[in-house]
């Protein structure tokens, strides 16, 4: 009858949700197991945070790092204090550019406000109607506390991932994109060359070897030193 017939087309289906859900659970558990017996990632950080594009919300946040840097560190080419609009500018120009802006932020509860520990980002060398326009210049700073945890290490793999097609992700980090596009492999933007300005002053040099050697293990090579171009807190 219809009635039977509709009985056994309901239960048939039944039995299919069952299945279904049961090669689910069965695939999940597989996940998990091969997961936990899986060697840990060397990139994944010390510290509980994952990275995201930055946005103009998150000013306030970057002001400690900005600063922090603009008043004790000679890597920073600031030499005042820095503003919540000078940041917002900053990562507006940097969106407009077509070029990331990151930042590693700490996990919490969906009512705590994010604490943000780095950020990483690439600004154009010289402009983009100009010569050096396949050239960018790298920036990457991890407030001193959060130190020697990983999160630089994130922060400049994601920051390569970007703005170099070819290269290879170490991954062991969470990025969230929200939404916005020009964050995956090569980014938005076509590069040849990249590169990093790190100033120190001379008797820093043995103290900052690491960041050289830092810099090597992501594949940099030293291309030339300038002496005294910069003047920052009385000092050349």
């Amino acid at each position: 009858t219809a009635a039977g017939l509709s009985y056994n087309l309901v239960m048939h289906k039944k039995v299919e949700a069952e299945l279904e859900e049961q090669k689910l659970a069965l695939s999940r558990r597989m996940q998990l197991e091969c997961m936990a017996t899986m060697p840990p990632n060397p990139n994944t950080p010390r510290a509980n945070i994952y990275l995201r594009p930055a946005h103009v919300g998150d000013a306030n946040q970057l002001l400690p790092i900005y600063n922090w840097y603009a008043q004790n560190s000679f890597v920073s080419v600031d030499i005042r204090t820095v503003q919540p609009d000078d940041v917002r500018e900053r990562i507006q120009a940097t969106r407009d550019a077509r070029l990331p802006f990151i930042v590693a932020v700490e996990r919490g509860s969906g009512h705590q406000r994010e604490t943000i520990f780095g950020y990483a980002t690439a600004k154009d060398y010289t402009g983009w109607e100009t010569s050096g326009r396949y050239t960018a210049e790298l920036e990457l700073f991890v407030i001193p506390e959060q130190q020697r945890k990983g999160i630089g290490n994130c922060l400049m793999d994601k920051l390569l991932q970007v703005c170099d097609g070819n290269h290879r992700t170490k991954g062991g980090y969470d990025f969230n994109h929200t939404g916005l596009s020009g964050y995956g492999l090569g980014g938005h933007r076509e590069f040849a060359r990249l590169i990093f300005k790190f100033t120190y002053i001379p008797e820093e040099r043995q103290s900052k070897s690491w960041v050289r050697d830092w810099l090597a293990k992501n594949n940099f090579e030293l291309q030339g030193r300038l002496c005294g171009v910069r003047a920052k807190n009385e000092r050349l």
